[in-house]
């Protein structure tokens, strides 16, 4: 029920249903509100939206990799995951806390698929056998913190927040 796309199902999600049901605009259109397939925007829609109402779609921070054995090793990573049913542009996406990095233009999460970001891309890839963006700037607080992720307008898409060496990480 993501209409509008901003990987949150909220209120821009609702205007777009308000309009096309009140204008009756074309279903068809790239931003259609008509969730049940029917042909029309109504009451099922709303509905639909009601349902997921302030649920994350698609994207979450799935791992994170930190406090390496060789403490010298560039090798910390955050994988992501598109538990979505749609790819979602992670374009100018970003991570304001734990460590900072942007997403360059054109990065693409497929559905079911995952995504590395490491400290040293080729590190990593030599030494995990994983292909990965990066790097990111900043070092992984090995006795916890949160880790962030925002989307390109900045709202906070997924969060995890580590309670101390030892403990499981969790959203």
């Amino acid at each position: 029920a993501d209409i509008n796309g901003n990987c949150r199902v909220d209120t821009g999600d609702i205007l777009v249903i308000a309009q096309q049901w009140l204008e009756q605009a074309p279903v068809g259109s790239e931003l259609s509100a008509d969730l049940s397939g029917d042909d029309k925007v109504n009451f099922i829609d709303f509905g639909m939206v009601s349902e997921d109402w302030m649920t994350k779609a698609g994207i979450v921070i799935n791992e994170i990799h930190y406090d390496p054995n060789v403490q010298t090793d560039l090798v910390e990573f955050v994988e992501l995951y598109n538990n979505g049913g749609m790819p979602v542009d992670l374009s100018n996406w970003y991570f304001s806390d734990g460590f900072t990095y942007t997403f360059p233009a054109g990065t693409i999460l497929e559905p079911d698929e995952y995504l590395v970001i490491g400290q040293d891309p080729s590190v990593i890839l030599a030494k995990f056998g994983a292909a990965c963006l990066g790097p990111f700037v900043g070092k992984l607080d090995n006795e916890g913190e949160a880790i962030v992720l925002r989307n390109a307008e900045g709202q906070k898409v997924d969060e995890v927040e580590g309670r101390g060496r030892g403990e499981r990480l969790h959203s």
